[in-house]
């Protein structure tokens, strides 16, 4: 599975850029809806990979809905 893969990155690297522009796009969209919905928290689930509220992150908390620039996001590879 994974050869078909590393060869697309070389032979074919418009087709993975396109790919992965499009997932960029989706988690973009998907993390500025769940911002509009008001559905980021300040204590979320002790996981590891859960958005959480971070007060080094610019932009004081003011009690309202957490926003996207006061949360650390999930990373992909």
């Amino acid at each position: 599975m994974w050869r078909p893969l590393l060869i697309d990155l070389v032979e074919r690297p418009e087709h993975t850029h396109r790919i992965v522009s499009k997932m960029a796009e989706y988690y973009e969209s998907l993390n500025e809806q769940l911002e509009q919905l008001g559905l980021f928290e300040m204590d979320p689930l002790q996981i590891h990979c859960t958005s959480a509220l971070n007060s080094t992150l610019p932009g004081e908390y003011d009690g309202g809905p957490v926003k996207r620039s006061q949360i650390w996001g999930r990373g992909m590879a």
